[in-house]
């Protein structure tokens, strides 16, 4: 079985949410039906700007020059098709046009803003994965490994949202798995490890500036192994007693609604149809 290390902060929040949405096969073979749930635009915004982000870097590695209109037009391309099927609108991207322009403005803050352009690029988008043991994998991909001023690999990842939120245990996870087996060509040390983030705001506000945050290295591995071994024990309970309280629930969780969990309103999680939201 496979865990990925981008699922380890929200399993900190709502196991049993996280596990709906990471074991869904396991769960729906042991007889509970979850439900579908449509994506968000903050998550389909986030995804195309990391898109255009991806392809200054790329270019970048590269050597070559960056066709900045082309990498966006390839951007709401993927943000149209996304979309299409149906997604969770709010109140800060109420429609396709906005979030257009949203994906403009961010994007740019980022790229053209003064820092970016001193990142040292060594590898875009980068795979990595690794065995624990028992069956299990932990596996992540890295948005962008820089190289560090003071040598080494230094593990940056973008978020993009209304408001800033930790993710110790998935930096902690790329670390461990970046140094379990260090990729060939790249530094075989990890130095730092930072958070982007772009702030995605209302059409009518002006684009805030990317913020970057650095977090401890080695308390953010501490974290992920932590987390990954709670996954492990608990999906080994759940196989043997086939009871879904052995993920603890969350109800006061901001995403414990039927909009955006598969498991409420379910028999995966009786208790959630009880709340008014």
């Amino acid at each position: 079985m496979r865990i990925r290390a981008s699922m380890l902060p929200a399993y900190a929040d709502c196991p049993r949410r996280a596990a709906a949405r990471q074991f869904r096969k396991m769960i729906e073979r042991a007889g509970f039906a979850l439900r579908q749930t449509l994506p968000s635009i903050g998550a389909s915004v986030g995804t195309a700007t990391h898109a255009v982000i991806d392809d200054f870097f790329k270019a970048k590695l590269a050597g070559s020059e960056f066709d900045e209109a082309k990498a966006v037009d390839a951007a709401m391309a993927g943000l149209q098709e996304e979309v299409a099927p149906g997604c969770v609108w709010d109140d800060s991207t109420p429609s396709v046009e906005v979030a257009r322009q949203q994906v403009r403005r961010m994007a740019a803050a980022y790229i053209h803003g003064g820092g970016t352009q001193k990142i040292v690029p060594l590898a875009v988008e980068l795979q990595l994965e690794a065995d624990i043991s028992d069956g299990w994998q932990l596996t992540g991909r890295v948005d962008l490994v820089a190289a560090h001023p003071d040598g080494g690999a230094w593990l940056r990842d973008y978020k993009t949202g209304g408001v800033v939120r930790p993710h110790f245990s998935q930096l902690g996870g790329y670390s461990l798995l970046y140094r379990s087996n260090p990729p060939d060509g790249l530094p075989n040390e990890v130095s730092a490890a930072t958070i982007d983030f772009i702030h995605r705001t209302p059409k009518t506000r002006s684009q805030k500036e990317p913020a970057s945050t650095e977090y401890h290295v080695g308390l953010c591995e501490s974290e992920a192994w932590d987390v990954v071994h709670r996954i492990k024990q608990e999906v080994s309970e759940f196989q043997r007693t086939g009871k879904p309280n052995v993920f603890p629930s969350n109800f006061n969780s901001m995403l414990c609604t039927p909009v955006y969990c598969p498991a409420h309103g379910t028999t995966w999680c009786p208790l959630s149809s009880t709340l008014n939201r």
